[in-house]
């Protein structure tokens, strides 16, 4: 079954210590680069925006006015804030394809990369071109658009290795966020490095006095190298036990010498809402850590410790990949591993490892 189509309307972002005005921004751009908000599309009034980002209207005002400078919106008086038509023409330049998951065009973190994409592509010599490609459980097959083949560089935004590419040809530089293999040598795959984040994954639970964890991986192969990287260090600290999804662990939360590792925020999230559900309160996640970051950034999220890194800052090494293997013909595919950091709920014991 086809999943639903989102809301038209401007879905809220709860707020946490970053900045609400940093928060409208880089929502608005993301929607952007999502084709949320399509050339020409309105946007909600000023004082819609502000409510719903809690920002005063003058600080929602000037937001606006700072992406209008930089050239994606366009304010007609009178009548409202508009995306701008930024056009299509190629006027020789070289062409990036980028293939986007968007689960829902609002919710996915890979609409912050591509918002980085932009931003690097911003007064260079390339132009991105967007093809939305979706994914789900129940597949593991897709069909590429045949044309982005006709680009000069591709870019794929999500954990395309973990499928069936029909399509896919390789004659193309491409590179992948959130990619593991290389399919057979041809694409760069960049993502948060697995070893850093189980470095950092195991001190949180040895600060947390865990001896059992219990590792929570899925199908894909950057979820299970997360795990297993997670494993080979946690082993000389204490035990684990594998399960395929937060569906086989226990519907509560871990005893006080437990912990639980999940290699995907979604995952972490979904346990998190079962908790939730049964107990009419999100109880504490003190023992549970994820990697990825979505509690951060997306909205409806349960919040959660996590390992993070800065999506848009990935979407630009994802753009200077592509530009490298371009302008370097025959350059050497490389693996990119981007150094995460550690967010802690303020319940969260304090470091004592370091």
């Amino acid at each position: 079954m086809t999943p639903p189509m989102p809301s038209t309307s401007l879905q809220p972002i709860p707020r946490d210590k970053r900045n609400a005005a940093e928060h409208l921004r880089s929502h608005v751009e993301s929607m952007i680069a999502a084709g949320r908000f399509a050339p020409g599309d309105r946007l909600p009034p000023i004082r819609t925006l502000a409510e719903q980002f809690s920002l005063p209207p003058s600080t929602a005002r000037r937001v606006i006015r700072e992406l209008c400078d930089k050239g994606l919106l366009t304010l007609r008086h009178g009548s409202g804030t508009y995306v701008r038509d930024r056009g299509e023409k190629n006027d020789g330049r070289k062409t990036v394809a980028v293939v986007l998951w968007t689960e829902d065009k609002i919710s996915s973190y890979c609409v912050h990369a591509a918002s980085g994409m932009i931003d690097a592509a911003e007064n260079s010599e390339y132009l991105l071109r967007f093809y939305y490609v979706p994914y789900y459980d129940y597949t593991r097959t897709l069909d590429l658009p045949e044309e982005i083949w006709d680009c000069n560089a591709v870019a794929f935004l999500g954990v395309y290795d973990s499928f069936e590419l029909r399509n896919f040809r390789g004659n193309r530089p491409c590179v992948g966020l959130e990619m593991h293999r290389s399919l057979q040598g041809v694409v760069s795959p960049v993502s948060i490095d697995p070893y850093a984040a189980a470095e950092l994954a195991v001190e949180f639970f040895r600060n947390c006095g865990v001896r059992t964890v219990s590792v929570s991986t899925m199908f894909t192969p950057l979820h299970r190298a997360r795990a297993n990287a997670f494993i080979d260090l946690w082993r000389q600290y204490g035990h684990y036990r594998t399960v395929a999804s937060h569906k086989e662990l226990p519907d509560h939360p871990p005893e006080d010498t437990e912990g639980i590792f999940f290699s995907s925020g979604t995952d972490h999230n979904f346990f998190l809402t079962l908790l939730k559900k049964k107990y009419g309160i999100p109880p504490a996640p003190d023992r549970m850590i994820s990697i990825d970051g979505k509690s951060l950034l997306l909205p409806g999220y349960e919040p959660a410790n996590t390992i993070y890194i800065d999506w848009q800052l990935a979407g630009r090494v994802v753009f200077a990949e592509c530009r490298r293997r371009l302008e370097t013909p025959g350059a050497d595919v490389r693996r990119i591993g981007l150094m995460p950091r550690l967010h802690l709920l303020p319940s969260a014991p304090k470091s004592t490892t370091r």
